[in-house]
C-alpha cells in the first residue's frame, strides 16, 4: 500500500512534462514505438494526437484494392478526415500469377478481388465516396513510385501506398509495380490508363461536395497514353467541370503519350504528336501552375506540342508552310491556349530550341511570375541561321531579359546544352574565380526586376565545351535573334525548324 503514492506521483510528473518535450521524445520513436506510447492513457494520446496526424495523414497513397479503399473511405468519416490534405492513389496492384499452387491461393484470391473491382466500377464509387468527406483535400495525385521520407523508421525507408504490407502480410507476395524502361508492357500502359480515368470520373462524381485544386500525375516508370487525354462527349457534362477549375497540373510524359501522328493536308505531311494531350490542356482555363515533364521523348516527337504551347504557327513536317485554313479538318491542333491565369510554369527532362522556349515565356507573360527549368537542354536551331555559342544559356537567359517579362524566381537545375549531339552540362561559379570547376548544378532568382537583376545569375553560369568546340566557335557568326522575338506587337512567331536530335 505504501508504494502506490508514489507510483501516482511518478506518473503524475509524467504527466505535466511540456508538449515539446514529449514531442522531442517521441521523435526518436519506430512508428510501432510510437504506436505503443499512445497507448499508454488517454493523456499521451490526445497530446501527441495533432503530431501525429500530421505525420502520418496529411499525405497518403493507396492502391485500387478493396482493403485500401475501403479504408480510405474509413479515414474519410474518421477524427483524421480533416488532416488530409494529399491524396495519391498509387499504380501497385496485385500480381497475376500463372502457377496454380496451393501457396499461391491468397494471391489469386487477391487478384480476382482486384479485378472484380475495377471492372465493376466499384473503385470509382469508393474513391468518390470518401472525396466527398475530405474537407480540407488540396491535391489528387497518381504515381508509380513510393516516397522517401520516413526517417523514424530508417533512411531506406519509404512511405508505401496503405495495404501494401498487410497483402504482404496475407499473400507473402508483394504488390506489382510498373515495370521500369523505356517501352513499358501493354498492360501497365492499360492499367495507368484505367486509373487516370478512374479518377477523373470520381473526381467528377465528388465534384458538387468537394475538389481538390490541383491534379498531379508523377510518373517515373509507366506513362499516360495518349488515349487517356481523349474525354469523349458523354463525359464531358461531367468531367470538364472538374477540368476547368484545376489550379495546379503536374503531367509526366512519355513515349507512350506521344505516338507520331503524320496527317497529309493539301500535299504536305504534318506532325500532330501530341494533339489530345493539347486539347486536354487547353480545357484548363482556370490553371494557375503547369509542370511538364517529358522523359526519353525525342526532340522531334515533342517539338510540335511545344511549339502549339508556345503559340508558334503550326509547321509541316519537312515544309515550311503555313498555318492551316480553319476549314482544315486538323485545324483543331493548332488552337492557340489560353491560360490566361498562369502564374507558374515548370519545364523538365527535355531537348529545346531556345526559340521556342523564349516563346513560351513570351506567350503567357502578361499573367507568368515564376518559371522552373529542370534538366532542360538547349539545342541548336540550325534552319534560323543562329549558331550555339561556347555558353548558350547565358545568352539565352541575356534574350530573355529583353521579352518585358515581370517573373519574380526563376530557377535553374541540371540544365544542359547541345552541341554536335553531346549534351554539356552547365555550371554555377563565381565569376571571379571562372576558371575553378563547381559542382553546384542548381541556381535561382527571385526579385521584382528581371531586366536588371538578372545579371548575378548570369555571369554566373558556365558551360564547359571541348577545344575544338571553342576554336570552331571562334570562326562562327554570331547571328542575333531576329527583331520579331522582342517586338511589342502581339504578332506570332515565325517558323523554326530544329533538325537536331536529342
Amino acid at each position: 500500500m505504501a508504494s502506490q503514492p508514489v507510483q501516482v506521483a511518478s506518473l503524475s510528473r509524467f504527466l505535466s512534462t511540456p508538449l515539446e518535450v514529449l514531442l522531442q521524445i517521441s521523435s526518436y520513436l519506430a512508428t510501432p514505438e510510437l504506436g505503443s506510447l499512445r497507448l499508454v492513457c488517454r493523456h499521451l494520446e490526445v497530446s501527441l494526437f495533432m503530431s501525429f496526424s500530421h505525420e502520418f495523414f496529411t499525405k497518403r497513397a493507396f492502391v485500387l484494392t478493396e482493403f485500401s479503399l475501403r479504408a480510405l473511405v474509413d479515414i474519410s468519416t474518421s477524427r483524421f478526415a480533416p488532416s488530409l490534405k494529399y491524396l495519391i492513389i498509387n499504380l501497385e496492384r496485385p500480381p497475376q500469377l500463372h502457377f496454380n499452387t496451393p501457396e499461391n491461393h491468397a494471391v489469386r484470391e487477391e487478384y480476382y478481388s482486384h479485378k472484380c473491382l475495377i471492372n465493376s466500377g466499384q473503385d470509382v464509387e469508393l474513391i468518390s465516396q470518401a472525396l466527398q468527406n475530405l474537407p480540407n483535400l488540396e491535391t489528387y495525385g497518381v504515381r508509380d513510385f513510393s516516397s522517401q521520407g520516413r526517417y523514424r523508421d530508417g533512411g531506406d525507408e519509404v512511405w508505401r501506398p496503405y495495404g501494401s504490407e498487410t497483402f504482404r502480410r496475407r499473400t507473402g507476395n508483394a504488390l506489382w509495380a510498373p515495370s521500369s524502361g523505356t517501352y513499358p508492357s501493354m498492360a501497365d500502359v492499360e492499367y495507368v490508363y484505367h486509373v487516370f480515368l478512374t479518377s477523373l470520373r470520381a473526381l467528377a462524381r465528388a465534384k458538387s461536395a468537394r475538389s481538390p485544386a490541383r491534379l498531379e500525375i508523377i510518373l517515373r516508370r509507366c506513362h499516360l497514353p495518349e488515349l487517356a487525354f481523349n474525354i469523349p462527349p458523354y463525359l464531358e457534362p461531367t468531367i470538364l467541370p472538374v477540368l476547368q477549375d484545376l489550379k495546379a497540373f503536374f503531367l509526366d510524359m512519355g513515349l507512350t503519350t506521344f505516338p507520331i501522328h503524320v496527317i497529309r493536308t493539301g500535299g504536305n505531311n504534318q506532325n500532330h504528336s501530341g494533339h489530345l494531350v493539347a486539347q486536354f490542356i487547353s480545357k484548363l482555363q482556370s490553371l494557375q501552375h503547369l509542370r511538364l515533364n517529358f522523359r526519353n521523348i525525342a526532340i522531334t516527337t515533342s517539338r510540335p506540342f511545344l511549339r502549339w504551347l508556345a503559340q508558334q504557327p503550326f509547321t509541316s513536317v519537312g515544309t515550311s508552310q503555313k498555318p492551316t485554313s480553319p476549314d482544315d479538318p486538323s485545324h483543331e491542333f493548332v488552337h492557340r491556349p489560353s491560360l490566361p491565369f498562369l502564374e507558374q510554369l515548370d519545364i523538365g527532362w527535355v531537348t529545346i530550341d531556345p526559340y521556342t522556349l523564349l516563346n513560351l515565356f513570351k506567350s503567357y507573360k502578361s499573367s507568368l511570375r515564376r518559371i522552373s527549368l529542370h534538366r532542360v537542354t538547349l539545342s541548336n536551331d540550325s534552319s534560323a541561321g543562329v549558331y550555339m555559342k561556347p555558353n548558350a544559356w547565358a545568352r539565352f537567359l541575356t534574350q530573355s531579359t529583353r521579352l518585358g517579362l515581370e517573373i519574380t524566381s526563376i530557377t535553374l537545375s541540371q540544365v544542359y546544352q547541345l552541341r554536335r549531339r553531346t549534351s554539356h552540362q552547365a555550371e554555377f561559379r563565381d565569376p571571379s574565380r571562372m576558371s575553378v570547376a563547381t559542382n553546384i548544378r542548381t541556381k535561382g532568382w527571385t526579385g521584382s526586376d528581371w531586366e536588371r537583376g538578372s545579371r548575378d545569375l548570369i555571369e554566373s553560369v558556365f558551360v564547359d565545351l571541348p577545344d575544338e568546340d571553342d576554336a570552331q566557335d571562334e570562326d562562327e557568326t554570331d547571328v542575333p535573334m531576329p527583331d520579331f522575338m522582342f517586338d511589342d506587337s502581339e504578332e506570332e512567331m515565325g517558323d523554326m525548324d530544329d533538325e537536331s536530335e536529342a
